[in-house]
């Protein structure tokens, strides 16, 4: 199951998914981006349901049964301003960014232990949970609390054999999550920092997390994977 998954990088998630043969669920609260998916892509089942309602999504997602993989990839950014945050923005980003994500994991998490047989969850954070990043001061809040709760999850449901890890990638190209840093001018201030002098497309996210979902990736857990071209170094 991929939240968020009716565009950008959780529709590339979801049709990687799927391609390798994996029964595949997205969850997005935008009808038309499902429409088109399904007409795309008629294998994908969808679910329109918004996260923020907290009781109608625990039992969308419990009606749905099993779910052996999950990807929390939902999420937004409000662009902000040095010591001008505001309440409605706040209530907003952490809504969707964390607590969308914890009610999910909680849900899926239940069913993986009463399964059991373990599972893979691969949380969707951000450089910015680790780097400043310009005018996202809150958007970056919610992200270091998402690598919190990899953390947590990691060890709580670590010994039923699910794992838990995030990866955090920079501005990735054409995605609506990157518009505002391209709306505030921000792209060449965090590129100049990027050792590769370039930022990650798409499918750079996608294979991570694809290897995170995999038997590969059996013995990680609880790590929270930079996709940065190196920006964390320099």
């Amino acid at each position: 199951m991929v939240t968020g998954g009716g565009r950008g990088i959780g529709r590339s998630i979801a049709i990687a998914l799927q391609e390798k043969g994996a029964n595949t669920f997205i969850v997005d609260k935008t009808q038309e981006d499902l429409i088109l998916m399904k007409e795309e892509f008629p294998e994908i089942n969808t679910l329109c349901v918004d996260l923020t309602k907290w009781d109608e999504v625990t039992k969308a997602i419990k009606d749905l049964g099993h779910i052996d993989l999950l990807v929390n990839n939902a999420g937004i950014v409000i662009a902000d301003r040095p010591l001008e945050y505001n309440e409605p923005d706040m209530d907003k980003l952490f809504a969707i960014n964390v607590k969308a994500l914890v009610n999910v994991t909680q849900v899926v998490g239940q069913g993986m232990i009463e399964q059991g047989k373990g599972g893979a969850i691969v949380n969707i954070s951000s450089n910015g949970s680790k780097e400043f990043i310009p005018n996202v001061f809150v958007y970056s809040l919610t992200k270091a609390a998402v690598d919190n709760a990899t953390e947590m999850f990691a060890v709580d449901l670590g010994k039923h054999h699910i794992r838990v890890n995030a990866v955090n990638p920079t501005i990735v190209k054409t995605t609506d999550i990157s518009r505002p840093f391209f709306e505030l001018d921000q792209t060449e201030v965090v590129k100049s920092k990027i050792p590769l002098d370039e930022f990650p497309e798409i499918q750079d996210v996608v294979d991570v997390v694809l290897y995170l979902l995999s038997d590969k990736a059996k013995f990680i857990n609880g790590e929270c994977i930079l996709i940065d071209g190196g920006m964390h170094c320099s």
